[in-house]
């Protein structure tokens, strides 16, 4: 509150004790010469707000006739004196004895010097001697010495001869030395102004940090209830159209709804209870897959069915609510490399050259017949696999399906269209025809030079070699298609000339290759914008469907070998053992590492917070993300 104390009329009450500063010597004011020194000299301090009011009060009292008994100019009485009154009068006689060594330090220019070079400490400076130091009438003097010195020079022109006396230059010496400190005070307040106008700018800059971070959160919740509101929008649609069918009854618990893929878009998924009180970003669960590294997974659902295959070993069933290894999916006779779950429905492509389509709900029958045949008991169940799909001759290395349709990809070089109705292949598509025999411009050069490979050597076995892991190991990369995805008629597919292709499933046609990667392209994911691809060149690329062109694009250290992603998220293996989460709201990453892998991480499966990962640690990490 001192600041708000000088105010003009109190200024003015000052300025009348400093006419009859020559009658103060009275009996009741033993200190009065004292007392006009420390209110008006420059050492008056304000830094110590109770003294200065005990002091200003006093000098009212005693100078501006302020008392018992006193009169004013028109003759009425004044207010009479009070208890407090003659408190403060009392208390301020007592400070005004100890205050002048207290007070020679509010002009102590040693302390501005020193205080001035220790960099950004603030500098105590008194109200009335910042006031003093700042006003233009602080400047009058160099105004006056100017016009002396002007008229000395006039004088010398016309070679008069006169001097300054001895008196005038001491005089002149100590205006200089008093603006001196004048500036030194100035340049003090100035700097004391620049660290407060800082710190409010930090402090501002803070705010502004924690209400981005608030629009962040607002628009990752936003797209988290656009997904929920697209769920309910796609039940709703079908609620009304079995409402209108004749004898129609709507959905109850009863109907089974039409299996699609979850690749393409799934929305939020009601978890368990037990899942919030999970640590967010940790792994919670871990199920061993025999001792090769995992080369595919996918699950039904958070807490459902999960299917896994590795290295040497067989296609494994889990339970997820348990962690229970289940059963088997016997019948291929070599390695699984890419499979895809949907409800009750799996479908698995091998190295055999084959696919097989498997119904889940005969597992645990199955295996129970194949445990009583084993101790010598008659038993008989159906075979999970209910069809099993032949016609390329080399391994598959990528599949898709939706309802009735499959699409897979092999090291034959050929993407294949199938009914899964009738098991029948409905289309065959040549990658290595639409690499040489380009429509468009886009498609006139389809390996990039960077690959140092032409059309003509894809036509053998294909394999690049992979740049290293994290852990140093690496090998060599044999699977020519990479990724395959379709909805509707169109259809994505990338492959190891680093070419992602854009087919149409009406004609079997590739009507466009996006150009980027530099190196085989090893999984790709789309929706209704964009389309996010991941290749050995370490790059993970977000490309605009609608023109075609890289919008984003994310490098890492080591190559990326799978991803998914949503509207708010892209969860990535990038060959170390830490999985990558990059919001695509914030555009930061983070990592999947606390409990995770202790060899690098190959793939990844998620459903809304709930995640999975396969390793070359023969593990399957199951995520709270």
């Amino acid at each position: 509150m001192a600041p708000h104390l000088m105010t003009p009329t109190m200024v003015n009450a000052l300025a009348r004790v400093s006419l009859q500063a020559g009658q103060l010597a009275t009996a009741r004011d033993p200190f009065p010469l004292q007392r006009a020194t420390l209110l008006l000299a420059p050492r008056f301090s304000m830094e110590n707000p109770a003294r200065s009011l005990a002091r200003i009060s006093h000098s009212i009292w005693q100078f501006a006739g302020i008392g018992k008994g006193a009169r004013t100019a028109a003759g009425r009485e004044r207010v009479p004196v009070t208890s407090m009154d003659i408190g403060v009068l009392e208390e301020s006689q007592r400070i005004l004895e100890n205050a002048a060594a207290d007070l020679d330090l509010s002009l102590d220019t040693d302390v501005l010097d020193a205080a001035g070079g220790a960099g950004d400490e603030a500098v105590p400076v008194s109200l009335l001697r910042g006031y003093e130091a700042t006003v233009p009438q602080a400047s009058a003097g160099k105004v006056r010495r100017r016009q002396v010195r002007a008229t000395q020079s006039t004088r010398r022109r016309r070679k008069e001869q006169h001097l300054l006396s001895l008196e005038e230059l001491e005089a002149q010496d100590r205006e200089v030395q008093e603006e001196m400190r004048n500036l030194e005070i100035r340049r003090a307040l100035y700097h004391s102004e620049m660290v407060h106008v800082d710190a409010k700018i930090a402090a501002l800059e803070a705010t502004k940090a924690q209400l981005e971070q608030g629009l962040l959160q607002v628009r990752e919740e936003e797209l988290e209830l656009e997904d929920e509101q697209q769920g309910l929008a796609e039940l709703l649609e079908l609620q009304r159209h079995r409402r209108a069918m004749p004898g129609g009854r709507g959905l109850d618990v009863t109907t089974v709804l039409p299996t699609g893929s979850s690749r393409r878009w799934k929305g939020p998924v009601f978890l368990p209870s037990e899942h919030d009180e999970l640590p967010q970003g940790a792994a919670f669960m871990t199920l061993p897959c025999g001792t090769g590294p995992v080369t595919a997974l996918d699950l039904s659902e958070p807490y459902g069915t999960l299917i896994s295959a590795a290295l040497d070993d067989a296609v494994r069933v889990w339970d997820l609510s348990t962690g229970e290894d289940v059963g088997r999916l016997r019948g291929h006779t070599d390695t699984v490399k890419c499979l895809q779950v949907e409800d009750e429905l799996c479908v698995s492509g091998s190295l055999d050259s084959s696919c097989r389509v498997w119904d889940l709900r005969r597992v645990d029958a199955f295996e129970a017949a194949c445990a009583a045949r084993i101790d010598g008991h008659d038993a008989d169940a159906e075979n999970p696999c209910v069809r099993t799909l032949e016609g390329h001759s080399r391994g598959i290395t990528a599949l898709y399906f939706d309802a009735h349709t499959l699409v897979t990809g092999a090291a034959d070089k050929t993407l294949r269209q199938w009914d899964l109705e009738t098991g029948q292949c409905v289309l065959t598509m040549d990658i290595l025809w639409a690499m040489s025999n380009a429509g468009t411009p886009a498609l006139e050069r389809s390996a990039p030079p960077e690959l140092g490979l032409s059309t003509t050597q894809f036509t053998g076995p294909f394999s690049y070699p992979m740049p290293p892991y994290e852990d140093g190991s690496w090998e060599m990369y044999t699977d020519f298609v990479g990724g395959v995805q379709f909805w509707n008629y169109a259809l994505a597919s990338g492959s190891g000339d680093g070419g992602v292709r854009l087919w149409d499933l009406r004609t079997g046609q590739a009507h466009r290759t996006l150009q980027g990667h530099t190196a085989p392209v090893t999984c790709l994911q789309f929706d209704e914008t964009h389309l996010v691809s991941g290749a050995l060149d370490r790059t993970i690329r977000i490309w605009d469907l609608r023109t075609g062109r890289v919008c984003d694009t994310l490098s890492y250290a080591n190559p990326v070998t799978a991803l998914q992603f949503d509207s708010r998220k892209i969860v990535a293996a990038v060959g170390a053992c830490a999985l990558d989460v990059y919001n695509r709201t914030s555009e930061k990453h983070s990592a999947l590492a606390t409990h995770g892998h202790t060899a690098p991480a190959e793939h990844v499966r998620y459903m809304d917070r709930y995640a999975l990962s396969g390793g070359r640690d023969s593990c399957i990490k199951v995520w709270s993300l």
